[in-house]
Protein backbone atom coordinates (compact mmCIF):
# COMPACT_ATOMS: atom_id res chain seq x y z
CA UNK A 1 0.00 0.00 0.00
CA UNK A 2 2.64 2.06 1.09
CA UNK A 3 4.86 1.82 -2.64
CA UNK A 4 1.14 2.36 -4.27
CA UNK A 5 0.72 5.37 -2.79
CA UNK A 6 4.52 6.66 -2.98
CA UNK A 7 4.19 5.44 -6.89
CA UNK A 8 1.20 7.52 -7.58
CA UNK A 9 2.74 10.43 -6.03
CA UNK A 10 5.78 10.48 -7.72
CA UNK A 11 3.55 10.03 -11.10
CA UNK A 12 1.75 13.47 -10.39
CA UNK A 13 5.02 15.09 -10.56
CA UNK A 14 7.25 15.95 -13.30
CA UNK A 15 10.78 16.11 -13.61
CA UNK A 16 12.26 19.30 -13.50
CA UNK A 17 13.33 21.14 -17.16
CA UNK A 18 16.71 20.74 -16.66
CA UNK A 19 16.49 16.83 -16.46
CA UNK A 20 13.89 16.53 -19.14
CA UNK A 21 16.48 15.90 -21.96
CA UNK A 22 18.78 13.89 -19.60
CA UNK A 23 16.00 11.98 -18.42
CA UNK A 24 15.16 10.98 -21.50
CA UNK A 25 18.52 10.08 -22.78
CA UNK A 26 19.16 7.90 -19.60
CA UNK A 27 15.64 6.16 -20.21
CA UNK A 28 16.55 5.33 -23.64
CA UNK A 29 20.11 4.23 -22.79
CA UNK A 30 18.78 1.69 -20.32
CA UNK A 31 16.25 -0.03 -22.57
CA UNK A 32 19.06 -0.53 -25.28
CA UNK A 33 20.52 -2.96 -22.41
CA UNK A 34 16.97 -4.68 -21.95
CA UNK A 35 17.41 -5.20 -25.89
CA UNK A 36 21.28 -6.79 -25.79
CA UNK A 37 19.81 -9.19 -22.90
CA UNK A 38 16.18 -10.02 -23.46
CA UNK A 39 15.01 -11.41 -26.75
CA UNK A 40 11.29 -11.38 -25.84
CA UNK A 41 10.04 -8.14 -27.64
CA UNK A 42 6.76 -8.72 -25.89
CA UNK A 43 7.84 -7.24 -22.58
CA UNK A 44 5.83 -5.00 -20.76
CA UNK A 45 5.94 -1.00 -19.79
CA UNK A 46 5.96 -2.35 -16.06
CA UNK A 47 8.74 -4.88 -16.40
CA UNK A 48 10.87 -2.34 -18.39
CA UNK A 49 10.07 0.18 -15.61
CA UNK A 50 11.44 -2.62 -13.02
CA UNK A 51 14.73 -3.28 -14.94
CA UNK A 52 15.08 0.59 -15.36
CA UNK A 53 14.28 1.93 -11.26
CA UNK A 54 11.98 4.07 -12.43
CA UNK A 55 8.09 3.94 -12.30
CA UNK A 56 5.98 3.21 -15.32
CA UNK A 57 4.53 7.18 -14.62
CA UNK A 58 7.76 8.40 -15.27
CA UNK A 59 7.89 6.51 -19.04
CA UNK A 60 4.60 7.70 -19.49
CA UNK A 61 5.79 11.15 -18.99
CA UNK A 62 8.86 10.86 -21.84
CA UNK A 63 6.96 8.59 -24.15
CA UNK A 64 3.03 7.97 -25.30
CA UNK A 65 3.29 3.86 -24.55
CA UNK A 66 6.44 1.34 -24.61
CA UNK A 67 6.72 0.68 -28.04
CA UNK A 68 7.56 4.80 -28.98
CA UNK A 69 10.57 3.86 -26.31
CA UNK A 70 11.44 0.56 -28.07
CA UNK A 71 11.71 2.16 -31.06
CA UNK A 72 13.38 5.56 -30.42
CA UNK A 73 16.26 3.16 -28.53
CA UNK A 74 16.45 0.64 -31.26
CA UNK A 75 16.30 2.77 -34.27
CA UNK A 76 20.01 4.68 -34.29
CA UNK A 77 21.02 0.82 -34.34
CA UNK A 78 19.14 -0.14 -36.96
CA UNK A 79 20.10 2.78 -38.95
CA UNK A 80 23.44 1.69 -38.33
CA UNK A 81 22.90 -1.69 -39.21
CA UNK A 82 21.05 -0.99 -42.43
CA UNK A 83 24.24 2.08 -43.31
CA UNK A 84 26.72 -0.29 -43.22
CA UNK A 85 25.30 -3.38 -44.66
CA UNK A 86 24.20 -0.50 -47.91
CA UNK A 87 27.47 0.82 -47.84
CA UNK A 88 29.60 -2.49 -48.28
CA UNK A 89 27.02 -3.96 -50.88
CA UNK A 90 27.33 -0.52 -53.03
CA UNK A 91 31.11 -0.89 -52.65
CA UNK A 92 33.07 -2.26 -56.18
CA UNK A 93 34.50 -5.30 -54.61
CA UNK A 94 34.35 -9.01 -55.32
CA UNK A 95 30.78 -10.52 -54.10
CA UNK A 96 32.85 -12.83 -52.36
CA UNK A 97 34.06 -9.73 -50.48
CA UNK A 98 30.99 -8.03 -49.68
CA UNK A 99 30.11 -11.50 -48.22
CA UNK A 100 32.88 -11.34 -46.13
CA UNK A 101 32.38 -8.14 -44.79
CA UNK A 102 28.24 -8.78 -44.55
CA UNK A 103 29.56 -11.77 -41.63
CA UNK A 104 31.42 -9.30 -40.25
CA UNK A 105 29.61 -6.36 -39.91
CA UNK A 106 26.71 -8.92 -38.56
CA UNK A 107 28.99 -10.54 -36.01
CA UNK A 108 29.84 -6.93 -34.61
CA UNK A 109 26.11 -6.18 -34.41
CA UNK A 110 25.09 -9.03 -32.28
CA UNK A 111 28.05 -8.89 -29.73
CA UNK A 112 27.07 -5.22 -29.44
CA UNK A 113 23.35 -5.04 -29.85
CA UNK A 114 21.60 -8.29 -29.19
CA UNK A 115 17.85 -8.12 -29.88
CA UNK A 116 17.63 -4.83 -30.92
CA UNK A 117 16.61 -5.25 -34.39
CA UNK A 118 13.86 -7.66 -33.61
CA UNK A 119 12.59 -5.03 -30.90
CA UNK A 120 12.50 -2.09 -33.71
CA UNK A 121 10.78 -4.50 -35.79
CA UNK A 122 8.21 -5.05 -32.88
CA UNK A 123 7.64 -1.72 -31.95
CA UNK A 124 7.00 -0.63 -35.49
CA UNK A 125 4.60 -3.35 -36.27
CA UNK A 126 2.47 -2.02 -33.12
CA UNK A 127 3.09 1.34 -34.06
CA UNK A 128 1.96 0.88 -37.68
CA UNK A 129 5.09 2.79 -39.10
CA UNK A 130 5.27 0.33 -42.23
CA UNK A 131 7.82 3.10 -43.59
CA UNK A 132 10.26 1.43 -40.91
CA UNK A 133 9.39 -1.86 -42.19
CA UNK A 134 10.26 -1.21 -45.70
CA UNK A 135 13.58 0.24 -45.23
CA UNK A 136 14.56 -2.92 -43.57
CA UNK A 137 13.04 -5.27 -46.02
CA UNK A 138 14.50 -3.31 -49.23
CA UNK A 139 17.84 -3.64 -47.24
CA UNK A 140 17.53 -7.02 -46.95
CA UNK A 141 16.34 -7.62 -50.80
CA UNK A 142 19.88 -6.26 -51.73
CA UNK A 143 21.58 -8.86 -48.97
CA UNK A 144 19.41 -11.86 -50.78
CA UNK A 145 20.76 -10.82 -54.55
CA UNK A 146 24.48 -10.48 -53.00
CA UNK A 147 24.08 -14.21 -51.31
CA UNK A 148 22.23 -15.41 -54.99
CA UNK A 149 25.69 -13.97 -56.59
CA UNK A 150 27.60 -16.54 -54.22
CA UNK A 151 25.43 -19.07 -55.02
CA UNK A 152 26.80 -21.44 -57.39
CA UNK A 153 24.42 -23.22 -59.93
CA UNK A 154 24.27 -26.99 -58.26
CA UNK A 155 22.88 -25.65 -54.93
CA UNK A 156 19.33 -27.27 -54.49
CA UNK A 157 16.68 -25.31 -55.30
CA UNK A 158 14.93 -25.61 -52.00
CA UNK A 159 18.07 -23.55 -50.53
CA UNK A 160 17.02 -20.49 -51.77
CA UNK A 161 18.71 -16.84 -50.84
CA UNK A 162 16.29 -16.35 -48.05
CA UNK A 163 16.64 -19.52 -46.08
CA UNK A 164 20.50 -19.01 -46.51
CA UNK A 165 20.30 -15.72 -45.32
CA UNK A 166 18.30 -16.88 -42.10
CA UNK A 167 21.27 -18.98 -41.64
CA UNK A 168 23.97 -16.94 -41.74
CA UNK A 169 21.89 -14.36 -39.41
CA UNK A 170 21.94 -17.39 -37.13
CA UNK A 171 25.19 -18.65 -37.02
CA UNK A 172 26.16 -14.61 -36.60
CA UNK A 173 23.68 -14.47 -33.64
CA UNK A 174 24.75 -17.64 -31.84
CA UNK A 175 28.73 -16.20 -31.77
CA UNK A 176 27.85 -12.68 -30.84
CA UNK A 177 25.67 -14.29 -27.51
CA UNK A 178 29.26 -15.91 -26.72
CA UNK A 179 31.30 -14.30 -23.68
CA UNK A 180 34.19 -12.39 -25.51
CA UNK A 181 36.28 -12.87 -22.10
CA UNK A 182 35.94 -16.66 -22.48
CA UNK A 183 37.37 -16.63 -25.65
CA UNK A 184 40.71 -15.69 -24.63
CA UNK A 185 43.02 -12.86 -23.51
CA UNK A 186 43.02 -11.64 -26.67
CA UNK A 187 39.64 -11.57 -27.76
CA UNK A 188 39.15 -9.84 -24.14
CA UNK A 189 41.22 -7.49 -24.72
CA UNK A 190 41.06 -6.00 -28.54
CA UNK A 191 37.48 -6.72 -28.31
CA UNK A 192 35.41 -6.05 -31.81
CA UNK A 193 38.90 -6.09 -34.08
CA UNK A 194 40.07 -9.28 -32.55
CA UNK A 195 36.06 -10.68 -32.39
CA UNK A 196 35.71 -10.23 -36.07
CA UNK A 197 39.26 -11.60 -37.53
CA UNK A 198 38.66 -14.78 -35.19
CA UNK A 199 35.09 -15.36 -36.75
CA UNK A 200 34.53 -13.92 -39.64
CA UNK A 201 36.72 -16.47 -41.95
CA UNK A 202 35.41 -19.73 -40.35
CA UNK A 203 32.06 -18.72 -40.74
CA UNK A 204 32.60 -17.58 -44.37
CA UNK A 205 34.75 -20.78 -45.04
CA UNK A 206 31.43 -22.54 -43.50
CA UNK A 207 28.68 -20.89 -46.03
CA UNK A 208 31.00 -21.24 -48.89
CA UNK A 209 32.41 -24.24 -48.85
CA UNK A 210 29.85 -26.02 -46.31
CA UNK A 211 26.67 -24.78 -47.09
CA UNK A 212 26.70 -23.08 -50.76
CA UNK A 213 29.46 -25.91 -51.72
CA UNK A 214 31.57 -23.23 -53.50
CA UNK A 215 34.56 -25.08 -55.94
CA UNK A 216 37.13 -22.10 -54.53
CA UNK A 217 38.28 -21.53 -51.26
CA UNK A 218 37.66 -17.94 -49.80
CA UNK A 219 39.88 -15.01 -50.72
CA UNK A 220 41.40 -13.20 -47.92
CA UNK A 221 40.57 -9.19 -48.41
CA UNK A 222 40.80 -6.33 -46.09
CA UNK A 223 37.96 -5.12 -43.78
CA UNK A 224 35.39 -2.73 -46.13
CA UNK A 225 33.56 -1.16 -42.83
CA UNK A 226 34.81 -0.41 -39.38
CA UNK A 227 34.43 -3.20 -36.81
CA UNK A 228 33.26 -0.06 -34.80
CA UNK A 229 30.31 0.80 -37.28
CA UNK A 230 27.46 -0.52 -35.38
Amino acid sequence: MVDAVGEQARSRGRPPRSESVGGRRKLIELARKIMSLRPRTDIQRREIANVVGVTPALINYYFPDKWSLLEAAAYPIVVDLIDAVEYLLDSSVLPVQKLEALIAVYLVYHKNNGYALEYYINASINLEKQHNIDLIKSCRSKVYDLIRQNTPDTIPQTLGAEIVHSMLWGVCESLGRLQVAQQGSALAQDGDCAYVETYTPLVLTHFLQGILKAPTPPLEVPMLVSSGAL
